[in-house]
């Protein structure tokens, strides 16, 4: 009877231990699944509400959905990630100058979703907010440039440029950056998104820069590949290169409603035939000026080798300047635009023109002439999307990076096909 009771207790003890286990294991593998986004990182994290300053030597997590407050000059050191999770908000502080800089060695690790993107923008509220709210998002990395040596010093008093064309800054999915170029220098303005020195293995897709003050996306040198781009409503120029950029762009829609270009591309500002020199191989663009803007949608200069395929551009005109300058175009259609007739570059192809509202292929944008903000506002994503029957265009490069079947001319098809939709916004202010 007394081994009876022993052996009862010891299997309800065994039962209760091996309970104790179980229970705890499934505790472990629920907090491990919440927090799946952040397991791999030894990272500081931060909730809704918190704030981040200053220079980081650890990495930092934000979790999903929170509102973080940005404030001052944030600088990410070498093996730190910055790890933003799906439909964070982080507010730029209106009264310091701030701005993000993620340094050579570092990475960043933001992806959002079609449905909740994460979005950089001003911490004024909606209906207040405007360019030169805060700085802007920076990225620095060990790729080549032409800037004049190894490496350059960058606006954000950061090195950038290296001789690893192949480097890994991280990856940008579904990101929004708004109301960005605040002035952080006497003259100097930031642009929305700076790649600077930016290797081949960082990904940057889905990403909208909106209403900077200078440039939507600067591209310092480097190999870095972008698809699905979108650049709104910035002051300067929409898309902006210099220092020796060799990458790919394929889906880019960009929108000026006063400002200056759509796409500027240099080699280099100082010296025309710097090596290591700027080639672009560019399909699938539509850029719209409005009427209010400088109408130049493309300058192509100072050395630069551009290849474009299925491009479109509404009220704008095609320069192409320098001897050393190389266009190739391929399925390139402008509708009430020229091509600088004073132009010393070289042009390959040939360009179609037509008149607004030809009936040949018109967007709906377009078709309004984009004359205020507002109409960008209303019209959103659907700006982009042909009115009529797209125009088939050439299948793009052959290469592993573009996508075959997008072989029709701009950036989106059809309104049934519309990348942009979802995430994208274009907010006045």
């Amino acid at each position: 009877m007394n081994k009876l009771v022993i052996c009862l207790i010891l299997s309800i003890f065994i039962n209760i231990i091996s309970g104790c286990f179980t229970i705890g294991s499934e505790n472990n593998s629920k907090s491990s699944s919440n927090n799946n986004k952040n397991e791999k990182l030894n990272c500081t994290i931060l909730k809704d509400g918190d704030t981040l300053s200053g220079t980081q030597k650890k990495s930092i997590c934000i979790e999903a959905h929170a509102v973080i407050n940005l404030t001052g000059r944030i600088l990410f050191t070498p093996n730190t990630t910055f790890k933003i999770n799906k439909g964070a908000i982080l507010k730029g502080d209106i009264h310091s100058e701030t701005y993000v800089v993620i340094d050579r060695g570092a990475k960043i690790d933001a992806q959002g979703t079609i449905d909740a993107p994460i979005v950089f923008t001003s911490s004024n509220p909606v209906g207040l907010r405007s360019q030169q709210d805060w700085g802007g998002l920076i990225i620095n990395g060990y790729a080549s440039i032409n800037g004049g040596g190894v490496e350059a010093l960058g606006e954000s008093g950061t090195y950038f440029g290296g001789t690893n064309d192949k480097d890994n800054s991280g990856i940008m999915k579904y990101v929004r950056i708004e109301f960005a170029g605040k002035l952080i220098a006497a003259g100097l303005e930031l642009p929305g998104l700076s790649l600077q020195g930016i290797g081949s293995n960082t990904i940057i897709e889905y990403v909208q820069t909106h209403k900077a003050s200078d440039d939507g996306i600067d591209i310092f040198g480097g190999t870095v590949n972008l698809k699905y781009i979108v650049s709104t409503n910035n002051w300067d120029d929409q898309l902006d290169v210099t220092f020796g950029w060799r990458g790919k762009l394929q889906f880019a829609a960009l929108a000026s409603i006063d400002g200056d270009e759509g796409i500027e591309f240099d080699n280099n500002y100082d010296n025309f035939n710097a090596s290591p020199q700027a080639h672009a191989i560019v399909s699938n663009i539509t850029t719209l000026l409005g009427i209010n803007s400088i109408g130049i949608g493309m300058t192509i200069q100072r050395g630069m080798k551009a290849d474009f395929y299925n491009t479109y551009m509404f009220n704008g005109d095609v320069l192409v300047n320098d001897s050393p300058t190389s266009l190739t175009v391929n399925s390139f259609n402008v509708e009430n635009g020229n091509i600088n007739p004073h132009t010393d570059g070289t042009i390959i192809g040939t360009i179609e023109f037509s008149e607004p509202d030809s009936g040949n292929y018109y967007l709906k944008g377009a078709n309004n002439g984009l004359a205020t903000a507002k109409d960008l506002a209303a019209l959103g994503a659907s700006a982009f999307e042909p009115t009529n029957t797209y125009i088939t265009g050439q299948k793009p490069p052959s290469d592993p990076f573009f996508d075959q079947s997008a072989d029709y001319i701009g950036a989106v098809k059809s309104a049934n096909e519309n990348w942009m939709a979802g995430w994208t916004d274009f907010p006045k202010n």
